[in-house]
């Protein structure tokens, strides 16, 4: 408790005396921490307490900054998307008050639930008062951490291609810092947990569960990409939007190009198929809206040959669809896609949610349907399709950045059906922060993209 105390009082200190700037600490902070707490867990330089002071204070930054520019937001114009989030959010609070209060559920235990979808209003809304105050830091910021994406994606790339088999149980044991520090035993996160996975931790190897190399790429590595997210899907979600930067926002040259090579190999290393959805559908919606149609058609072309030419890459497609039965779906991710559409959607239980400790089903909707209900559904896709509508039809909607922000909630939407990635802290800090300054560009604000430097430059 008293490092607790005293991370919250460190961060407030941090925000007071930095405000915006402090957003450069949450960022680093929040894609390196678990790769520097486990290394520093491991070695015995930092006890539990400590570590878990440190692992909580991107969640107080990220407070303190919403709380602090919060108030800023009433003096503007809200647009609808953010008027729906905040619905969204308002009906998922209210929802949880009632499991607490008349289902007699955990109030503490709980409380994780609430701050997962409560983010992305948190960040959302920081960032268009942010980019509607100070334009200028918005476009600079987001360029700054284009940048830092890619130097991730090539430190986890270095850390996949170079480090030893035993580097994981000697040197940065993941599995231990899971279990012992966040209190991850049994699954590979605090969902994992949830859904009563079988995705158990390999402890003799120091790897959480999801790092297991896919069976039909075990020929390439033992363990999958984790980066510092020492997680494989969020490492492969975190790498995903910077891959949509570099392809399409900033200029183009040999380094850049070089640098998009690399994203793209920490991309494919994480082998993370829901990342590699939201990237392709994003590409494919970018350059059909630009009308680079022989460009999307190569790209489709190429994906399609090395399904039929590459053996391995061929199987794990082919397994995926097997796996998707209608009547006997045989994989985590298909079960609950099933089970959405075929029994969730129709069940009276699930009208207004059956509680926060309810047992759900890998899949973002039907983790929303299960806990907080079918308005719980509906608001969030009306959130997508609002904001998809909204930055459409903003006079800036052929600009680079706005047609990747754009592309952001369609690919969302479809990935939620696997599982809610879009809330998650760490990979989607990015991507909320440029479809919030987008936000904040459209309409009569647009005159300030003129300032954005080096990302404007291309548009």
């Amino acid at each position: 408790m008293p490092y607790l105390i005293i991370s919250g009082v460190v961060s407030l200190l941090l925000f007071l005396w930095l405000e915006e700037r402090s957003l450069y600490l949450l960022f680093p902070w929040a894609y390196v921490q678990n790769f520097v707490l486990a290394w520093m867990y491991t070695s015995g330089w930092a006890d539990k307490d400590f570590c878990q002071s440190l692992l909580i204070l991107k969640e107080f930054l990220l407070l303190w900054l919403f709380l602090g520019f919060f108030p800023r937001m009433l003096e503007c114009d809200w647009p609808i998307p953010l008027r729906v989030l905040l619905t969204f959010s308002a009906w998922c609070l209210a929802r949880y008050a009632a499991a607490v209060l008349l289902q007699n559920q955990g109030l503490w235990a709980n409380l994780w639930n609430l701050r997962i979808v409560s983010f992305p209003f948190q960040i959302l809304t920081l960032a268009f008062v942010i980019a509607s105050l100070r334009p200028a830091f918005a476009m600079r910021f987001i360029r700054h951490m284009a940048y830092l994406g890619a130097v991730v994606a090539l430190i986890g790339l270095a850390i996949y291609l170079l480090a030893p088999a035993d580097f994981w149980r000697y040197e940065v044991n993941v599995a231990r810092y899971n279990s012992e520090v966040k209190g991850e035993s049994g699954g590979s996160s605090a969902l994992q947990q949830q859904l009563g996975g079988e995705d158990v931790k390999e402890q003799d190897e120091g790897l959480p569960g999801n790092a297991r190399g896919r069976d039909e790429f075990l020929f390439l590595s033992p363990f999958r990409a984790i980066g510092t997210v020492c997680d494989a899907v969020g490492f492969g979600h975190l790498v995903a939007f910077p891959t949509l930067l570099f392809a399409f926002c900033l200029p183009q040259s040999w380094k850049t190009r070089l640098v998009l090579i690399a994203i793209v190999a920490a991309l494919f290393f994480s082998f993370t198929r829901s990342a590699w959805i939201f990237v392709l559908l994003s590409l494919g919606f970018v350059l059909l809206r630009t009308k680079k149609y022989r460009l999307l058609a190569a790209a489709a072309a190429a994906a399609l040959m090395a399904c039929m030419v590459w053996t391995p890459l061929g199987k794990w497609y082919s397994e995926t669809l097997a796996r998707l039965s209608w009547s006997n779906p045989k994989e985590d991710h298909a079960d609950g896609l099933v089970w959405l559409y075929k029994e969730g959607l129709w069940g009276w239980e699930n009208v207004l949610g059956q509680g926060l400790n309810a047992r759900v089903y890998e899949s973002g909707y039907g983790i929303l349907l299960v806990r907080y209900g079918i308005p719980a559904l509906l608001l969030i896709l009306w959130f997508f399709f609002s904001l998809y509508s909204w930055l459409r039809h903003s006079r800036l909607r052929d600009r680079p950045l706005f047609l990747v922000a754009q592309a952001a909630p369609l690919g969302m939407m479809v990935i939620m059906n696997s599982s809610y990635y879009p809330f998650s802290f760490i990979p989607y800090l990015l991507p909320w922060f440029v479809v919030g300054t987008c936000l904040a560009f459209s309409g009569e604000r647009q005159k300030v993209i003129s300032s954005g430097g080096e990302l404007a430059a291309t548009d």
